[in-house]
């Protein structure tokens, strides 16, 4: 019966969740998917790839939501008072959100170490292929265009299909504390050398080079310039979100690297683990917290849910900021939230314990 009572609200909110952030997603990557010129099947696959990526979070938000919702159902209409009354242990009432919660908790684990990593990485291999096809289809006129991050057009007038020009300006920021800035009266989108690429060739210009670790200036006039419209040279590395455990152990772990960085991999491979157990904690807090505030209504279940999922995350932020800051030790501070949210599991369960008793 409480399986039952849990199962809707897990999945409604689970749904909800998982749909809300996968909007706020695609509303950023909406324009340059539409500019890419990208099929309905192209949409629906990158949907597909992309929202598996949000339940990390949707899971522990989504348990906590189906057990409270479902205990201040059960407690409002009297119903575990009622069970309590037959003789039946509250150990017992408690023994299926228990194990419903340790395969929440197993899913959420799987999808931690598998599932994200394998999103985040397919995810960005599409948006690098879209990349490339909003580059073929060429560059609009009078539109500030920026295909690729840290590169911006504009060009005053466009003919062949977007791929002439004149009246051009550039702002190349691909370069970590260099920014080119480029006028030229003309140019056109040509292939590279091996055909699968672009590059703008440029004719009868001005580059500004402006250093701004040093405060430095140069000017340089072209009658001609080829600018490769190609990634960042780090856009092929595997950043920490797309990397297995075992990678990520290594980059932690790696005495060659900085010990700056190398915390940054560990509060990561920390969190792989830790943040799945959150299921636990949400799932089992729910429980006197839907007891205890029954009678609040659907509303202010919702409110106490969150509230106490953005307590759960807030403390995960503070403890990672601890630890880039060296304060805490990266192991502890990465695993602090979990510790707080099980003494106020057991702070709840031994107060609902005594107010059962108390009633019985």
């Amino acid at each position: 019966m409480i399986i039952m009572e849990i199962f809707p609200p897990f999945i409604l909110a689970f749904t909800s969740i998982s749909m809300f952030m996968l909007l706020g997603r695609m509303m950023v990557l909406l324009q340059p998917l539409l500019m890419a010129g990208i099929t309905g099947m192209e949409f629906i696959r990158f949907l597909s790839i992309i929202l598996p990526s949000f339940f990390g979070f949707s899971i522990p938000i989504a348990t906590l939501l189906g057990n409270l919702l479902a205990f201040m159902r059960l407690s409002r209409d009297s119903e575990i008072m009622a069970l309590l009354c037959c003789g039946v242990d509250f150990r017992q009432i408690l023994a299926p959100v228990t194990a419903v919660t340790c395969i929440l908790w197993l899913c959420a684990l799987f999808v931690s170490i598998v599932v994200v990593p394998a999103s985040k990485t397919a995810s960005k291999q599409f948006l690098q292929e879209i990349t490339e096809k909003i580059l073929t289809r060429g560059i609009p006129e009078r539109v500030f265009f920026t295909p690729l991050h840290g590169l911006t057009f504009y060009v005053d007038k466009s003919s062949h299909e977007g791929k002439r020009f004149k009246g051009i300006f550039i702002s190349d920021e691909r370069r970590t504390g260099l920014t080119n800035d480029i006028l030229a009266r003309s140019g056109e989108l040509a292939p590279d050398e091996t055909g699968r690429k672009a590059m703008l060739i440029l004719h009868h210009g001005t580059m500004t080079m402006i250093n701004t670790k040093h405060q430095a200036v140069d000017l340089m006039q072209f009658g001609k310039y080829v600018l490769r419209l190609q990634l960042p040279k780090d856009h092929g590395r595997r950043r920490r979100g797309e990397m297995g455990v075992g990678e990520l152990y290594s980059m932690a772990y790696h005495s060659k690297i900085p010990d700056e960085k190398r915390i940054t991999y560990r509060i990561e491979l920390q969190k792989r683990f830790a943040i799945p157990c959150g299921v636990l904690i949400m799932g089992l807090i729910a429980v006197p917290l839907g007891c205890l505030f029954g009678r609040t209504g659907l509303s202010g279940g919702i409110a106490i849910g969150l509230a106490a999922f953005l307590s759960y995350y807030m403390i995960m932020e503070l403890a990672a900021n601890f630890a880039h800051n060296g304060i805490i030790p990266v192991e502890l501070s990465m695993w602090l939230p979990n510790i707080t949210g099980a003494m106020a599991v057991l702070f709840l369960m031994k107060k609902l314990y005594g107010m059962e008793g108390g009633r019985k």
